[in-house]
């Protein structure tokens, strides 16, 4: 997908965010002084987060839910807010979230008002930053079940290369990993479909359920 086929981004830092610590920053390798966003010193941070354990109170919270087509990376941009981008003068670090944006194609809409065909989802930028926990990464080539924010430049002010997008839901929690008629979250903890029905566990503790389960749940059977 061009880049120029991309009519909306999604943006990180409306992800139900609690806090976000960096906890180290290492200077890329020859690359400690740059002030660009793609050479910019790597960090590692944590990131608290509003925890899910119901597909349920995702979907709830979540505009739209789509099944995707992952496509490659088709911008990056450091989310300042809306502030000037500014880096420190002894880490590099810019005052900002690093992101990536990824070019998708949705294939089937499960909740919400339709999509356009392409569209792109930001995630954190994993050329610049390192999680120590579940990441939020996509993968050119894999499909997947987002569930995902509708936001604008009011809400958004610190992307600005368009003038609405979508955000992840819980970050890496909004992300349904699909192989064939399998669904398997990204997170362990979501283990529900609502209430009243379990995920199916493995015996390594991974849930998981089946594609056309998942269809007929949200169309309420």
């Amino acid at each position: 997908m061009r880049a120029t086929d991309v009519g909306l981004l999604a943006r990180w830092s409306r992800v139900a965010v609690i806090g976000v610590t960096t906890v180290l920053m290492l200077p890329a390798c020859g690359e400690g002084d740059s002030r660009s966003s793609s050479h910019s010193p790597t960090m590692v941070m944590h990131v608290d987060r509003e925890l899910y354990s119901e597909i349920a109170k995702l979907r709830a919270d979540s505009d739209v839910v789509v099944l995707v087509a992952v496509g490659d990376v088709v911008a990056r941009e450091v989310d300042t807010g809306g502030n000037p981008l500014v880096f420190d003068e002894d880490t590099g670090l810019p005052n900002g979230n690093p992101l990536a944006f990824h070019g998708v194609e949705a294939l089937e809409m499960l909740a919400g008002e339709l999509l356009p065909s392409e569209f792109a989802v930001a995630t954190f930028d994993a050329e610049m930053v390192t999680l120590d926990s579940e990441t939020d990464w996509l993968e050119s080539g894999q499909t997947a079940i987002l569930f995902l924010r509708r936001e604008d430049r009011e809400s958004a002010p610190g992307i600005t290369a368009v003038s609405e997008h979508f955000s992840l839901v819980g970050g890496p929690q909004g992300i349904l990993e699909v192989e064939g008629d399998v669904v398997r979250p990204r997170v362990a903890t979501l283990d529900r479909l609502d209430e009243d029905e379990v995920l199916t566990v493995d015996d390594a503790g991974a849930p998981s359920v089946a594609l056309s389960r998942l269809r007929t749940w949200f169309r309420g059977e």
